[in-house]
């Protein structure tokens, strides 16, 4: 892992930490986690190793230089469904699955998911 943490600040793992439960607490989707720390050992995290927990907002803004403005950010309002975050963005749940990986997120108020703009919705 590298010394450097652009864009973030480091968190220093304890006893029973887990990149999921990380995401959790900093309210940052895993798969940023893990793009921030290529090359971490997910399931051999070891006590004092420090991870990069990236900012929501430069997390954000690097994902849309990497898809060329495709994406947008888009923060989930309370009681809000994915049905209803697909439906008032336009994209599909393939594309949405794609690009949160959301089989490791869990959908809720405030995380901030990426939208596919050209999404077309079925």
């Amino acid at each position: 892992m590298t010394n450097k943490c652009r864009n973030g600040r480091f968190h220093t793992i304890k006893k029973g930490d887990t990149l999921y439960s990380l995401s959790r607490s900093y309210n940052v989707p895993l798969i940023l986690i893990l793009k921030a720390n290529p090359g971490i050992d997910v399931y051999n995290l070891q006590i004092g190793e420090k991870v990069c927990i990236p900012f929501r907002c430069d997390v954000v803004c690097t994902e849309l230089e990497e898809n060329d403005g495709r994406l947008m950010a888009y923060v989930v309002k309370n009681d809000e469904s994915l049905r209803e975050v697909l439906d008032n963005n336009g994209d599909t749940l393939e594309s949405f699955l794609e690009n949160n990986r959301q089989e490791d997120i869990l959908l809720k108020p405030g995380i901030t998911v990426m939208i596919d703009k050209n999404g077309k919705n079925a």
